[in-house]
């Protein structure tokens, strides 16, 4: 390899180099950013109590739905009736005349145009 060739690779290497560790630290840095800050205790009750709330909620809706009366329309399978396509039949002749197909009518000695 010549050497300007080696050269070029590594800094093209180089620079790659560099791109990963800079996005490797932004990611690094993005994880400590997602991170939630502390909370105080009267906070976290607050949180408790608004899911309690809600699941209660949810409780009653789904005490609702299950006593509600089932509907009177069965649904049924919908049906499939597959139909077989008609055959193809191709008929090969192991032994033809001297002819093929579409040179019927012309003489031997004919040039085309």
């Amino acid at each position: 390899m010549k050497r300007g060739h080696a050269v070029l690779v590594s800094l093209i290497v180089a620079a790659a180099a560099i791109v990963g560790i800079a996005a490797a630290s932004h990611t690094v840095g993005l994880g400590r950013a997602a991170r939630p800050a502390a909370l105080s205790s009267a906070q976290i009750a607050a949180r408790s109590r608004a899911l309690d709330r809600t699941e209660a909620a949810l409780r009653r809706m789904l005490r609702r739905s299950s006593t509600a009366p089932a509907r009177a329309t069965p649904v049924r399978p919908e049906r499939v009736i597959y139909v077989r396509p008609a055959p193809h039949v191709v008929t090969l002749h192991p032994h033809g005349d001297e002819h093929e197909a579409g040179d019927e009518g012309r003489d031997e000695g004919e040039l085309d145009d």
